[in-house]
């Protein structure tokens, strides 16, 4: 069942209930109008409520942003901390953690290689390349 079904159903339902409980006899066009504008403010409540809802989940920010580059050299003992200071100068960004990979293809390359893994402090510039 849809939401917006839903909410009309669950309007339609009070209203009833409002109507059966008042205990004196009154016009029904009168309880039928503060009905419907029961059901005005409450749909108003709730496309405002949606509304915000989905705000909050646009500014929820990305999950994580690794980025994958490969420099000369082996990684070494202090690969990590090799690839920190390779990123940074390269990116011109703050990183939050790195690991360091030898290449080692089947058809040895001509010179050694490392890939370093690294995520992004911040999210956001995800899709900032350099």
């Amino acid at each position: 069942m849809r939401s917006s079904t839903l909410f009309i159903s669950s309007c339609i339902f009070i209203c009833l209930i409002l109507i059966h409980i008042e205990g004196r006899v009154v016009c029904f066009y009168t309880k039928l109008i503060y009905c419907i504008t029961l059901f005005y403010k409450l749909k108003n409540c709730y496309n405002w409520l949606i509304k915000n809802l989905e705000v909050e989940a646009a500014r929820a920010p990305p999950q994580d942003c690794w980025d994958l580059i490969t420099f000369p050299g082996k990684c070494g003992s202090h690969g990590k901390k090799k690839c920190f200071k390779e990123m940074e100068a390269k990116m011109k960004q703050r990183f939050l953690q790195c690991t360091c990979k030898n290449l080692e293809d089947e058809p040895k390359p001509p010179t050694d290689e490392h890939d370093c893994i690294c995520q992004r402090e911040n999210p956001y510039d995800c899709n900032v390349r350099p």
